[in-house]
């Protein structure tokens, strides 16, 4: 009886802890660090996949983190990387070298950073590799955090992100259905699953299994499911009231800019006679008022460019001024707009928030963006939460969107929970 109310607190203290928090958090502290990304790569390419979570001890997979750094001159950089729990909060029960190997010190130091070449915006491209073919290997699966430093403002982080590993000791089947507890075929989409797993993995599934759901790689927008519908030997499902719903949103809009001499997908014109060179996307209008038949990238974005060997996209592409335009008839209904998606989601709120200007009566913003791919789409709500409405997209039963489920096992007779399942 002790032991099952330990585990029930444990996982009532999880469910607080993570609901009005974050996962996968990812965060960018000074305007030095540009095109913070942490990716999978397998077989030496990144791969499109909504969180960065790899299978653990893959010899083909690895983690990446690349950032840039307006700063010609080469910096050194210090990284400290900490295994976490499932609510993200620092595991304080084991060592470091326990969870990781070939790390020297609390913190990991390296001068190695490549130049840009050939772009008007000066940077140079800084670069970790974890897992794979790295001296650097995580030993456990789990959430990891990432912290990194510059030598001379050591007193303050330049940027946090997080990556998560796994190991398949359970199986996940989900489908996304458009009849849920808040309305059948309506502005909501509904996630429901089955997690299958040997019966000796955990003595308690009701408690000792945490089954979390993510929408698009979003570090808000998730739901945690702590109530079956039914249980079985080796099986939960969750189903109806116990599955997990979501705003079903719209398709995202994007825009693609591959040379600074030719206008691509979503720019309107280019102007190449300044430096940086200035990208003003097409007017937007909001989409509220229907569901959008294309094909889109769920806030992706992808680092490329045209006249140079792929292989040296990330040095060679230029970074381009870009200017986006949103028309509101009637501002008050909607509330201060901002943009979401993988290219603008570590920068602070403040800084990816359109103004409003008098002369032309449209929402403004210029941002400082690397050329490629991204993916982009419109949100008024002040933290976005799984349930929270789009009031400049809309929110379509039809609309794609990408479900991630992760399962951890949270025993409390283990020293770290393990991440168990993912799909």
């Amino acid at each position: 009886m002790n032991k099952l109310w330990t585990l029930c607190l444990l996982l009532l203290a999880l469910a607080g802890s993570l609901s009005g928090g974050e996962i996968f958090p990812h965060h960018i502290y000074t305007a030095e660090v540009q095109t913070l990304q942490c990716q999978v790569w397998r077989d030496g390419e990144p791969i499109a996949i909504p969180y960065p979570i790899a299978r653990l001890a893959s010899s083909d997979e690895e983690i990446v983190v690349s950032f840039d750094l307006e700063d010609p001159i080469p910096h050194r950089i210090h990284y400290q990387l900490v295994l976490c729990d499932a609510d993200w909060q620092v595991n304080d029960r084991m060592a470091l070298s326990e969870y990781l190997d070939g790390w020297i010190g609390a913190r990991w130091q390296t001068d190695e950073s490549t130049p840009s070449e050939a772009t008007s915006v000066a940077y140079r491209y800084y670069e970790l590799r974890l897992g794979g073919a790295s001296v650097l290997q995580p030993l456990l699966s789990g959430n990891y955090r990432l912290t990194a430093w510059c030598e001379e403002l050591q007193e303050e982080p330049i940027f946090v992100t997080s990556f998560a590993l796994y190991e398949p000791l359970a199986e996940v089947a989900q489908q996304v259905v458009p009849t849920t507890p808040q309305g059948n075929y309506s502005r909501f989409q509904q996630v429901e699953l089955e997690l299958t797993f040997p019966p000796t993995l955990a003595t308690d599934p009701l408690t000792e299994l945490l089954v979390t759901v993510g929408q698009n790689g979003s570090s808000t927008r998730y739901q945690l499911l702590t109530r079956p519908t039914s249980l079985a030997p080796g099986r939960l499902t969750f189903r109806g009231h116990d599955g997990a719903t979501f705003a079903a949103g719209n398709e995202w809009r994007a825009f693609e800019i591959l040379s600074p001499y030719e206008a691509n997908m979503g720019v309107e014109h280019l102007n190449s006679q300044e430096t940086p060179t200035k990208a003003d996307l097409y007017l937007d209008h909001p989409t509220n008022g229907s569901y959008i038949t294309l094909s889109d990238a769920n806030g992706y974005r992808k680092v490329r460019q045209t006249d140079y060997d792929p292989y040296y996209d990330e040095t060679i592409t230029d970074y381009y001024l870009v200017t986006w335009r949103l028309a509101l008839e009637d501002p008050l209904r909607y509330g201060t707009p901002f943009i979401e998606g993988a290219a603008f989601d570590a920068l602070p709120k403040e800084q990816r928030t359109l103004r409003y200007n008098r002369e032309t009566g449209y929402f403004e913003l210029s941002l400082l963006v690397k050329g490629g791919y991204v993916s982009y789409r419109y949100s008024t709500a002040p933290s976005p939460a799984p349930l929270a409405s789009n009031a400049i997209e809309g929110d379509y039963y039809q609309t794609e969107n990408q479900y991630t489920t992760l399962v951890y096992l949270i025993s409390p007779m283990l020293r770290y929970q393990r991440l168990v399942a993912v799909e």
